[in-house]
């Protein structure tokens, strides 16, 4: 995986399995949150809920003993009874403080794949917070694309920083 960030100069470079789910860019914004979370995170079922006036079923996801990731104590996550697609999730800090949060509005059904077409992220951050929103027009799902348009080569007098998890390779 390579992150570039212009401003800086500097390319990010990682292999993907190595890192947590917080160190991996958000490509789908959370939309795979349930897939992302079984492994380092116990599920809990707190059964129904409303969002907004839409019906949920509401789960919650604690570190297991061998992630312990940062400062999360537990994630809750709303998702859709009509289409089971996640609605909401909000990340917890361990004073039970909102980290975070990811609402997914207006889903529409592409070739079988549910898909929404804004997404709005807020961000605690030491300073503030961030707020962004994004909107998906136009989309197309499994479209082909060459191989070639994931080749990248820095420009000149970017630094490359390559990122190992620690006691890796």
């Amino acid at each position: 995986f390579w992150q570039y960030v212009p401003s800086q100069k500097t390319v990010r470079v990682a292999k993907w399995s190595e890192l947590d789910i917080f160190e991996r860019p958000q490509l789908d914004f959370g939309l795979n949150i349930l897939g992302l979370l079984k492994e380092d995170y116990v599920l809990e079922l707190k059964g129904f809920a409303k969002l907004d006036g839409e019906e949920t079923i509401l789960i919650n996801a604690t570190p297991n003993v061998k992630t312990e990731i940062k400062n999360i104590s537990k994630i809750s996550i709303w998702v859709s009874k009509e289409f089971l697609m996640p609605l909401k999730f909000e990340i917890y800090d361990k004073d039970g403080n909102v980290l975070g949060w990811v609402m997914y509005e207006n889903y529409k059904n592409y070739s079988d794949v549910m898909f929404p077409q804004k997404i709005h992220i807020w961000n605690r951050l030491p300073s503030g917070h961030i707020f962004n929103h994004i909107t998906y027009k136009n989309v197309d799902i499994n479209k082909s694309i060459a191989q070639n348009i994931f080749n990248f080569v820095p420009p000149e007098g970017t630094k490359v920083v390559e990122i190992k998890k620690k006691g890796g390779d």
